[in-house]
């Protein structure tokens, strides 16, 4: 846990929970260590509060509700419950208008960006890598290999998988292939690495790695 932060809406609050807090454990004749215990807050968490450098979230306070009925057996708090959604449907709307107000802001940006650049170069081509705004120019820069490459080519002309040079890969490929698997003890080795890796996966990791292993058959 952090302490609130100086631009927190939180923060004038935070002083006057921990006085009315201090004075709770007081009036109860209360410790640290009991306070704790019943409401399964971490130590360090009441310390924050006690200090008034941070206040307890609307999850906090539910969890202690739902482990004290949990522990006790007896039913949860209705009035609790409600009043912690009310408190979280409203922090909960204003954390989406903050959301909102600076998702418009970023896509201003990003339009007066794209107008800018189009506007500094008409051929959609970015020919300054110095420009403060290369990083978040929407135009490919010249000579780079995006503006080189076609319309659904993959590869330079040239290289070990273009049509000319695909069939001498591949056959290098499985020689090697060929060349690995000969060697004595090579399949036992991987097999016992495997085996040790699909044993250190959870049930859900193994079952993506059988679902990925199938997708890759049927695409094959």
């Amino acid at each position: 846990m952090q302490p609130l932060s100086s631009t927190s809406q939180r923060r004038s609050i935070a002083p006057k929970f921990a006085a009315e807090l201090r004075k709770a454990i007081r009036a109860r004749q209360g410790s640290v260590k009991r306070v704790c215990e019943a409401t399964h807050v971490p130590r360090s968490n009441l310390g924050y509060y006690l200090a008034g450098r941070n206040l307890p979230t609307i999850y906090e306070v539910v969890k202690a509700e739902i482990d004290d009925a949990r522990a006790s057996g007896g039913p949860v708090r209705r009035a609790a419950l409600e009043v912690g959604l009310a408190v979280y449907v409203r922090s909960d709307s204003k954390r989406h208008e903050k959301f909102t107000r600076a998702q418009r802001r970023i896509d201003g940006y990003a339009e007066a960006i794209d107008t800018m650049c189009r506007t500094c170069e008409p051929e959609g081509l970015c020919r300054d890598d110095g420009c403060p705004l290369r990083a978040f120019s929407p135009l490919p820069l010249a000579g780079s290999y995006t503006e080189n490459r076609p319309s659904g080519q993959l590869r330079r002309a040239g290289n070990s998988w273009d049509p000319t040079n695909r069939p001498k890969t591949l056959a290098a490929i499985q020689a090697a292939a060929e060349e690995r698997w000969s060697r004595p003890g090579e399949r036992e080795r991987m097999a016992e690495i495997t085996r040790a890796r699909w044993d250190a996966m959870s049930p859900a990791q193994r079952a993506a790695a059988g679902e990925a292993i199938s997708v890759a058959r049927r695409a094959s």
